[in-house]
């Protein structure tokens, strides 16, 4: 995701947070303004991001250094799940972004479906923009979608284990207030809220709440003063060592769940592993993927990771 501040990458306007490194992730969601757009599954796009941010993060030696994904639209739901594969991942280095992973903004994200899963269904020239779209990443929007609810029951259950173990784990929700021309509004107030988290509305449209016109913005201040408040919480010592504990014991539950789970598997049962993506492309300072591209930007190897995650929407 870029997010902007008068077309200036959004970091620049954030002084308070000198100290964190600041990564955008971007990758082809919806086709607008490209003829053809990637086949990747949603768990595709995930394994792609978890292989690819672990390298980056291992190769500019920030490894341990937590982590805060801001995700936009379909981009949550692709945080979601990789922070779900680190988590149970069977390779000990790719395990360390759930490790690392102190919370999660989600802005505009549809946790509970949306309409706009029906866009294969409307007519190019009613919308004027979409010229090819991306099935497999809309069908998981329709409300009644068996992985999307599978995707929000895992993420709950992990984030109540999380906070039974004592580890801070902090999630936002912002969500639009304004439509779109033409479509109207793509993801409802119901849909892109979670239950007990708080939630703010930014002024603007599914694809403009991310950009902002000057750091005067209600919705710009508020989105800096949760990452303010978070990066005061990340930083005190009590919370790496919670979060050190925390991984102790959900290893240790999970080492105890293999073991009953083993003693009932049957003769012959096997296990998948997890397919892997491309890597980050480092060029004169910008950083490339095999399905987007976005500016990144450098501090030290301490500190705070912030990593923006978009999908190609705009037209």
């Amino acid at each position: 995701m870029q997010l902007t501040l008068n077309r200036t990458p959004m970091n620049v306007g954030i002084r308070r947070l000198t100290a964190a490194r600041i990564l955008t992730y971007g990758y082809d969601a919806y086709g607008a303004k490209l003829s053809v757009v990637s086949s990747n599954r949603l768990i595709d796009h995930a394994t792609n991001l978890l292989n690819d941010l672990t390298t980056e993060r291992s190769s500019a030696g920030a490894a341990s250094r937590p982590l805060i994904f801001v995700a936009h639209s379909l981009g949550g739901l692709v945080c979601k799940e990789a922070i779900l594969l680190s988590r149970n991942h069977p390779e000990a280095h790719l395990r360390g972004i759930f490790d690392s992973v102190r919370g999660v903004i989600f802005m505009g994200t549809p946790h509970k479906g949306s309409w706009m899963a029906d866009w294969a269904k409307i007519p190019i020239s009613a919308l004027g923009l979409v010229k090819s779209t991306n099935g497999f990443l809309l069908d998981v929007l329709k409300s009644d979608n068996q992985y999307l609810e599978s995707l929000q029951v895992r993420f709950w259950s992990m984030t109540r284990e999380l906070r039974e173990a004592g580890r801070a784990f902090e999630v936002t929700c912002f969500f639009e207030e304004l439509p779109m021309s033409v479509v109207g509004e793509v993801v409802s107030k119901e849909s892109a809220t979670l239950e007990g988290y708080s939630s703010f509305s930014i002024h603007a449209n599914h694809s403009d709440m991310v950009r902002f016109a000057s750091a005067e913005e209600n919705g710009f201040k508020r989105l800096v003063g949760e990452l303010t408040r978070w990066m005061l919480i990340v930083e005190t010592p009590a919370a790496s060592q919670a979060a050190e504990a925390t991984r102790e014991q959900l290893v240790a539950r999970e080492q105890l769940a293999a073991e009953e789970q083993e003693a009932y598997r049957p003769v012959g049962a096997s296990f998948n592993n997890y397919g892997t993506g491309s890597q980050f492309t480092n060029i004169n300072g910008a950083q490339y993927n095999n399905t987007g591209s976005g500016s990144q930007f450098l501090a030290n190897s301490r500190g705070l990771c912030i990593l923006a995650v978009r999908g190609q929407i705009d037209p």
